[in-house]
């Protein structure tokens, strides 16, 4: 997500990306999967690593109107 490159309006879909991952059963499935191969994930399960990655994005994520403001501003390139 960039302001110069103008693609801060595709961070409106990483929540319903997000929310299909959530409820997904064969992402579900697949993290069972990792977590036999991978002893370093111990005994997370996938809600807990969904709800991590959602924390993460709601904080990195700018809100829509956040978003509809950074899409109005003129931004011109800065030069260095």
């Amino acid at each position: 997500m960039s302001r110069k490159r103008r693609t801060t309006a595709k961070s409106e879909e990483i929540h319903t990306v997000l929310d299909f991952f959530e409820t997904d059963t064969d992402t579900n499935n697949k993290w069972e999967n990792f977590k036999l191969k991978s002893y370093f994930v111990e005994d997370l399960t996938w809600n807990e690593v969904i709800a991590a990655v959602k924390n993460a994005a709601a904080i990195v994520v700018p809100l829509n109107t956040e978003i509809e403001e950074l899409q109005s501003e003129d931004i011109s390139p800065v030069m260095l």
